[in-house]
């Protein structure tokens, strides 16, 4: 009865997912070129660019392509030494899109791309991802998720992508590139994020769980490979997809990243061998377990001790192998079935669901299908298989000893309550790892008190900017904005009146600056930034100047100040036209510096920063 209630959830599953992948169809790219008038963003969702996109072979510069014809290159796909170009090389990549609406905003999803580029949009250079080169010495590699925004000046735009890969084993766009409006950008980013922290949260709670479980029964080794498991997948998690490490550090190296995503699939391998030989120790061999753990050595061996271009060319070996591994063990698992072990039938179906996800990583990664990176997933469906496994296994085991006496069976009532409460206390850590995680990715681009955009949603919108600024030679000018006195202000008001000042400060200097087409955010505490392009010096202190009036005529009392009797703000401002030698983070630091100035001079003043 039991076996029929899970196969019934999970047809009801299947058909969700189904259904939720029946949209209309894509519009794809030929002979260079796509058309998506008929594509309605807002009804039908996000499109991926996938087709027959115009390559140029050496050469990376969209604006000189004379005598240069271009071949058809499909897209998702990457060069190898097996196809029409070497793995090592570099090239343009080129697609004319059609049927853009004139004036709306749209953004690209850009996923990693091997293994550096440079995005344009006609002739504005958009984004630059590590440092692509014509040679292995000139690139320097790099991988991270991007979204680009943008809006459409024309009904039809250029995309040019030039990659250059000298340092894996393989090059060009093995994922497409996503195109929608900036909300459904912003929103699949967040969802990616939020869902891959979860994942990684649960893997190394789970992990650690079974880890500490281990060291209080040290005959139950399963506990120590199932905890390892988790934790070698969480680890693995962190360097794919949305790429989360590359969140919290930035600069991390990217041969640190491949390493870590080959090392991890390199282990796993073998870890989840000898996990199923200590689940079923008569049909999953212990001597195939031991040589393939000697192959994963020496495969982690090299990927230790070998460049990216050398070991990455290792995989399409390891994954027959893999291969071969997961067919042994699915026909292990369903022998178990057949000899009715104890959750045999439950842990074959999750181990092949498991299973599946591996090879759809394997063919993903070779670009053989569109796809995804959905192995973890299916781990992290294996993991609530072992779970029910464990939980009939303790309850067969109450059932047993209930038969003993009356006296074990109080004793069973009180594990079953420790159980109850540990239970409890994994759902209850669960339950605030996913409000976190809810939390984090609705922060992620917005200040929650003042509604305005965030540190991280400014430093995208500016780094955007000064490539812009660059190309076009705008003058372009940081404003620094600081409440006076606002410490004094929340302890003569309190803290709650402090919030409702932020709130109409923010209100007032986002309708000042937005009536110059800027961007103000919210960067901590009492102090505020704004970006705005093409005014000059003596213009940007009229903003300046107009922005602190505004505050001033709020007239929101303030008796404390040192300065005035009603809340002000002290502002520093820092203006540039922008080169290829110039440092964005240098113009935020004079007007930060203005901004001290101002401060040190009274306050209630704009401080205009001489220096750049």
């Amino acid at each position: 009865m039991k076996i029929k209630v899970m196969n019934f959830v999970a047809l009801v599953f299947i058909l969700i997912c189904l259904a939720g992948w029946i949209k209309a169809p894509l519009p794809l790219a030929e002979d260079g070129m796509v058309d998506i008038k008929k594509w309605d963003f807002d009804k039908n969702g996000m499109i991926t660019l996938n087709g027959e996109w115009n390559f140029y072979w050496e050469t990376m510069d969209p604006h000189n392509l004379s005598g240069h014809q271009p071949t058809i290159q499909m897209v998702p796909s990457v060069w190898n030494d097996k196809k029409q170009y070497p793995s090592s090389g570099y090239g343009l990549y080129h697609l004319k899109m059609d049927g853009l609406q004139k004036g709306r905003s749209y953004a690209f999803k850009i996923p990693t791309l091997s293994n550096s580029y440079r995005f344009w949009i006609d002739d504005q250079l958009m984004l630059t991802n590590g440092s692509p080169g014509t040679t292995k010495k000139t690139t320097i590699p790099f991988y991270k998720p991007k979204e680009v925004f943008f809006t459409a000046k024309n009904e039809s735009v250029d995309l040019y992508i030039a990659i250059s890969n000298f340092h894996y084993r393989s090059g060009g766009m093995w994922e497409s590139l996503t195109l929608g409006t900036p909300e459904q950008i912003i929103s699949q980013t967040k969802r990616n994020l939020a869902f891959e922290s979860m994942l990684i949260g649960s893997l190394i709670l789970s992990g650690l769980y079974h880890i500490v479980l281990y060291i209080h029964r040290k005959k139950e080794r399963i506990l120590l490979l199932f905890g390892i498991i988790n934790l070698v997948i969480s680890f693995r998690t962190l360097v794919i997809g949305e790429q989360v490490i590359i969140q919290f550090f930035e600069r991390i190296p990217w041969e640190l990243i491949v390493k870590t995503e080959y090392l991890t699939f390199y282990t796993v391998v073998p870890l989840f061998t000898w996990f199923l030989h200590y689940l079923y120790k008569e049909e999953v061999s212990r001597k195939y377990a031991k040589y393939l753990s000697i192959i994963s050595l020496l495969f982690s061996l090299l990927v230790l001790f070998s460049p990216a271009i050398i070991y990455t060319r290792s995989l399409f070996l390891y994954q027959a192998i893999t291969i071969v591994t997961l067919v042994y063990l699915i026909s292990s698992l369903f022998k178990a079935v057949y000899r009715k072990r104890e959750g045999s039938l439950v842990v074959a179906l999750c181990a092949a669901f498991y299973a599946l996800t591996v090879i759809n990583d394997i063919l993903f990664i070779n670009g053989t299908i569109v796809s995804m990176n959905l192995s973890s997933f299916g781990l992290f469906i294996f993991i609530f298989s072992q779970c029910y496994i464990l939980a009939s296994r303790v309850t067969n085991a109450f059932q047993k000893v209930e038969e003993y006496s009356d006296e074990l069976s109080k004793l069973n009532q009180t594990l079953e309550e420790k159980i109850y409460e540990r239970t409890k206390s994994l759902e209850i850590s669960k339950q605030e790892l996913q409000r976190v995680n809810a939390a984090l990715t609705e922060i992620s681009y917005q200040d929650q008190l003042t509604q305005l955009p965030n540190r991280r949603y400014f430093e995208n919108v500016y780094e955007t900017e000064w490539e812009k600024a660059i190309q076009n030679q705008n003058m372009l000018a940081i404003l620094y904005f600081d409440i006076d006195h606002f410490k004094s202000y929340n302890d003569a008001y309190g803290h709650q009146e402090g919030d409702i000042t932020l709130k109409q400060v923010a209100a007032c200097l986002q309708k000042t600056i937005l009536n110059y087409n800027g961007i103000v955010a919210r960067i901590g505490g009492e102090e505020f930034i704004a970006l705005i392009t093409n005014r000059n010096t003596e213009q940007m202190n009229q903003i300046a100047e107009e922005c602190r009036n505004e505050v001033k005529r709020l007239e929101i009392p303030h008796k404390d100040s040192l300065t005035y009797p009603f809340v002000t703000i002290s502002i520093g401002v820092a203006a540039t036209l922008p080169d290829a030698h110039s440092s964005a983070r240098n113009l935020i630091r004079l007007a930060d510096e203005a901004l001290y100035f101002a401060k040190e001079e009274g306050r209630n003043l704009v401080m205009m920063s001489d220096s750049y």
